[in-house]
């Protein structure tokens, strides 16, 4: 391109934007929220120097920044947050690269590139830039990535050093984390983003529907069974793998799921033995028994309303391999007498808490499991949780997708040996 290039990048206000303009400055705040514009643009608008205008937004992490060449927007800088640092004075050494924990999704804008974590995600606006985006996950360097851009080589340059300071690039935003994990956190956590993490003003959704199977009904537990103090069953807490080659009592199976699940009635208000994100109780129990007195083998559900059980039809006959599975990933010797499975109702969780739905889910798991790893010692039972479980397996056996109703914590349990 001869000539003075017309790269420039243009400045917008992100909505909404939290704060007010300074005495003077309303006019320049009006038109920032209301479009794009360029320095020279928001400078008829204010007495003071643009930069000095456009500085402390950006150092809030209040503007959005559009690459553009001529009237063509390119790519969108879209703040989460302020920046960690100022940007960097030049590209990373060597080969330029994709950052290995990049996430490339659809957005508002089209496709949209994040480094999770990262104080910035990146709208590509522009078709014609996917050569690059493919030369770059391999690596290149500049002069090989300018060549990818036939129609826009000016653009390259000041875009890869966006790209870079929104920790797109290798070497640019180093953090150790697995890619899966730092999304999860930073989208369960507050500080990583503009998007509000907690509870929503939204009324939550009805819980999962019990199936409609006759119910076994169960006898309650009392106080009298958690006699032990609290230190002793601490202090006998055990993961306990091996079950006796015998039944499980049913009495013992009640006594364990009403201390452990039950939704109970004291002084006039309803509660469970553990904590749930915002009351929602999102969790529903479900017990595969293999053997148990007086019960029947097979698939239940667990009515902590009623306590009681429920049985669940089966497909497929998947029971063996589920089971099989559970003790293979416990290491066990011998069969497991039960497993119990902690179905997550996530559509009615995320209706409350949007993105803090499936760190809440798995933080009550964790409360269930502790409880129940208390009530069994207490009880003289082997209760061993497990760290994970096959999907597929038990949308075998139910018939039901993976995804709706899914697994999210499995413990076994039976009588000690």
């Amino acid at each position: 391109m001869s000539g003075v290039s017309a790269v420039r990048w243009v400045y917008r206000l992100v909505e909404p934007c939290p704060l007010r303009p300074p005495r003077g400055q309303s006019a320049a705040w009006r038109a920032l929220q209301a479009r794009f514009l360029t320095e020279p643009a928001l400078q008829r608008l204010t007495s003071l120097p643009a930069a000095a205008l456009l500085l402390p937004l950006d150092r809030a992490g209040l503007l959005q920044r559009e690459l553009r060449l001529g009237a063509q927007a390119w790519a969108q800088v879209q703040p989460q947050r302020a920046p960690d640092a100022p940007p960097p004075a030049s590209l990373p050494r060597g080969s330029l690269k994709l950052t290995a924990g990049l996430v490339l999704h659809a957005g508002t804008k089209g496709l949209t590139l994040e480094a999770p974590g990262a104080w910035a995600r990146v709208a590509l606006l522009k078709l014609a830039l996917l050569p690059l985006l493919h030369g770059l996950a391999r690596g290149c360097s500049l002069a090989r990535a300018t060549r990818l851009l036939p129609e826009a080589p000016d653009v390259v340059l000041p875009m890869l050093q966006m790209w870079a300071w929104c920790g797109l690039l290798e070497g640019s935003h180093p953090n150790g984390w697995a890619v899966q994990d730092l999304l999860f956190h930073s989208r369960s956590r507050r500080g990583f983003g503009a998007t509000p993490v907690g509870k929503l003003k939204t009324t939550a959704q009805a819980p999962m529907a019990l199936p409609s199977g006759p119910p076994v009904a169960l006898p309650s537990g009392t106080a009298d069974d958690l006699r032990a103090p609290l230190a002793d069953t601490l202090a006998k807490r055990r993961s306990r793998r091996e079950h006796q080659a015998g039944a499980l009592p049913l009495r013992s199976l009640s006594r364990f799921l009403w201390h452990t699940l039950a939704q109970q009635t004291q002084d006039g208000r309803l509660w469970r033995p553990y904590p749930s994100g915002g009351g929602c109780y999102a969790l529903q129990p479900c017990l595969l028994v293999t053997r148990c007195e007086d019960l029947e083998a097979g698939l239940y559900a667990y009515d902590a309303a009623c306590h009681a059980l429920i049985p669940i039809r089966t497909h497929g006959g998947a029971e063996q391999a589920v089971m099989r599975d559970a003790a293979q990933s416990a290491q066990c010797h011998a069969e497991p007498q039960v497993l119990l499975l902690l179905r997550a109702d996530y559509t009615r969780m995320r209706s409350a808490y949007g993105d803090l739905a499936y760190s809440l889910l798995l933080k009550e798991v964790g409360a269930v499991m502790q409880t129940a790893q208390l009530v069994a010692a207490a009880l003289g039972l082997a209760c061993c949780p497990l760290g994970t479980g096959d999907a597929r397996l038990f949308a075998d056996l139910t018939g039901v997708d993976p995804l709706q109703g899914p697994v999210v914590g499995e413990l076994l349990l039976g009588a000690a040996a």
